[in-house]
């Protein structure tokens, strides 16, 4: 007798991994995700305007400060020649004085007349005439000094023109007026008997300082103008530069927020317009992301809701049955499979075997295969024979399948008392049975077309029903095609008659053995392949009670 069946306690035979929580999805990602504002509004930092006119101030700055160090360097060298120059000739034509000066009186006997005539030729030679000063050899110097003053030459500043022997010190004089720069130029004059002494003519090069400063001075007012002129027309230039990125950050921002519809224009065929032509491939691209996301959701929630469904159609527990020996295992290829087994009493001393390969995957698999299985629990009691069973099954799922969907399967149910085995198959594999007695393998292959093919009249037709009688020690195998389909990386399939030598070989091992060797063999034969579909299989074997 048949027990009741209890529990809903995974098999071990038909592991199912627990149904896992979908896995976050893009919007709520979107959500979760702090929104980040591409304007400079939000960042804080200075506009690409700005940047260019600091940067063309700074560089405008520079270029005045180096023509202004360049150009007055220039100017104080052509101006410290010209104010030699001019200083050596006052110093010669002054020493054509100093020299008759000099020869017609004794050492240290100026006198005022002289000085005043002396001081008469400087003065007619040089307007910035600091002082004169006759050094003869011999006796005291003769100025034209109106104010005493000193003169302290700089260090290393003597330098000699020429061959004259003129020499120029540069240097600062020193009065109770305060302190000026200075120029000191010293020519010899020569007697007729021979040195007669030194002129020094001193010159205020104060005016050098006072031309630079004031040269400094429209420089820099030129350059504060240029400078503004020069910012503007940076602004302007800017803003017109950058107008078309700041309209591609807005367009940029929109898209962020979700309108990938959003299009912007591209103004100009420069790096910006090129820029925006790509912007626009971009956001089709994220249209195109996101509709396949959507896409890639629903399949998610199809493929989560079609394992729940799987999950419900395995049977909960293995049947323990006094002299029958039976395990079941199902792997699939993918997420959701499309094969199914199934196994479940008829009445008290008939349990009913089925395995099933649905063509559809997905929800519509697992729907048509969900159906399948109810109306067959269902019928299988009522109508007591497998084939009747098959036949009502297949009138109710024609008119229900999707066009194109089918179902095979093989169905058996099992006498357990007196071992009689009744069994009909719809378009499915055939089912091996290896006798004990002759230590062969016997194939029951009844015709009949798949569940969903025809409303009827062909499938009633077709269907044929085997019965068979089991023997201590025989073993029924049932399975789908994804056994004998098996593929290897050279596209060689494990096939049919390597299968039936495998039962006869490995027949007389425990079931739960037996199948879990089959599985290996599998394995060793598909190599590094990838599992190209379901792998179902159901076995039993009489045993000693």
């Amino acid at each position: 007798m048949i027990p009741p069946p209890s529990g809903r306690a995974t098999p071990p035979s038909a592991p199912r991994e627990a149904l896992r929580p979908a896995e976050q999805t893009g919007a709520a990602r979107r959500v979760a995700e702090p929104r980040t504002e591409l304007s400079a509004r939000t960042t804080g930092g200075l506009s690409l305007g700005t940047k260019f006119a600091l940067l063309v101030a700074a560089l405008i700055a520079l270029v005045v400060l180096f023509w202004g160090v360049v150009i007055s360097g220039v100017m104080r060298s052509a101006m410290e020649s010209a104010i030699i120059s001019k200083g050596a000739e006052t110093a010669r034509a002054i020493g054509l004085y100093a020299r008759k000066l000099l020869e017609g009186r004794a050492p240290g006997t100026a006198v005022a007349h002289d000085l005043a005539e002396l001081a008469f030729i400087g003065g007619s030679q040089r307007s910035d005439l600091l002082d004169v000063v006759i050094r003869p050899a011999q006796g005291t110097p003769m100025t034209m000094l109106r104010t005493p003053f000193a003169f302290q030459p700089d260090a290393g500043s003597e330098a000699v023109l020429g061959a004259s022997g003129v020499k120029v010190l540069r240097g600062t004089v020193v009065s109770d007026r305060g302190s000026r720069r200075a120029i000191r130029i010293e020519s010899p004059v020569q007697g007729a008997g021979g040195f007669a002494g030194t002129v020094w003519v001193i010159i205020d090069a104060q005016r050098i300082e006072d031309s630079l400063a004031s040269l400094w001075g429209r420089m820099i007012g030129a350059g504060v103008v240029f400078l503004l002129v020069g910012v503007g027309a940076m602004f302007l230039l800017a803003g017109r530069v950058t107008r078309p990125v700041n309209i591609l950050i807005e367009d940029m921002e929109r898209v962020s927020r979700g309108d990938y519809d959003h299009q912007t224009r591209a103004t100009s065929g420069d790096e910006i317009g090129r820029l925006a032509i790509q912007f626009n491939k971009m956001t089709k691209a994220l249209r195109e992301a996101r509709e396949k996301e959507k896409e890639a959701e629903r399949l998610s929630h199809e493929l989560n809701a079609a394992r729940e469904i799987q999950a419900t159609l395995l049977p909960a527990k293995i049947p323990q049955i006094a002299g029958f020996d039976t395990f079941p295992f199902y792997r699939s290829a993918k997420e959701v499979g499309g094969d199914y087994y199934d196994f479940f009493p008829v009445d008290r001393e008939r349990l009913a075997v089925i395995v099933a390969d649905v063509s559809g995957k997905g929800i519509p698999g697992s729907m048509v295969m969900a159906q399948t299985r109810t109306l067959i629990r269902m019928l299988a009691p009522e109508c007591g024979s497998a084939s009747e069973t098959l036949r009502r099954t297949n009138y109710l799922i024609s008119r229900e399948i999707k066009r194109g969907m089918f179902v095979t399967a093989f169905f058996t149910i099992l006498n357990v008392r007196t071992r009689e085995l009744t069994a009909c198959s719809a378009g499915h594999n055939p089912m091996v049975i290896f006798r004990e007695r002759t230590g062969q393998c016997e194939i029951v292959n009844p015709n009949g077309i798949a569940l969903g093919f025809d409303r009827g009249p062909i499938f009633d037709r077709t269907l044929q029903e085997a019965t068979i009688r089991l023997e201590m020690g025989d073993r029924i195998v049932l399975y789908t095609d994804g056994v004998v389909e098996a593929m290897n990386a050279q596209h060689e399939e494990y096939g049919d008659e390597r299968l039936y030598k495998f039962i006869a070989e490995h027949a007389r091992m425990r079931s739960k053995d037996f199948v879990n060797a089959l599985i290996r063999d599998l394995d060793a034969h598909k190599g590094e392949a990838e599992q190209h579909d379901d792998i179902t299989i159901a076995t039993t074997r009489v045993v000693p009670v």
